[in-house]
């Protein structure tokens, strides 16, 4: 096995809708184990969880954002929402990071 992702090969990237990164670990873990890289959408993570997105494989990176304003130090009802990437490692030295620009 080699230390990088060689881009001649194919790249499998999948999509999930986990409701809650929480209660679904384990299916976003091997969906890591099958995939390059894995969207995740409504992890329901506050700003302050976002480290949890990183723990769930080794071998994987992560970026992630909150959905929930705690600017007021006010949480009413549930987290909701929220999207990240999980992506091998090994993807590394082809990523670009680019600064958002507004809200999404």
């Amino acid at each position: 096995m080699t230390d990088y992702l060689d881009l001649r090969s194919d790249v499998f990237f999948c999509t999930f809708n986990c409701r809650s990164i929480k209660s679904s670990t384990v299916e976003v873990k091997n969906l890591c184990e099958t995939h390059d890289i894995v969207a995740i959408q409504e992890h329901w993570l506050l700003p302050f969880e976002l480290d949890i997105l990183a723990n769930i494989h080794g071998d994987f990176l992560s970026t992630g954002t909150s959905a929930v304003n705690v600017s007021q130090n006010v949480l009413v009802g549930r987290p909701y929402g929220g999207t990240a990437i999980l992506y091998n490692n090994k993807m590394l030295s082809y990523r670009r990071e680019t600064a958002l620009q507004g809200a999404l």
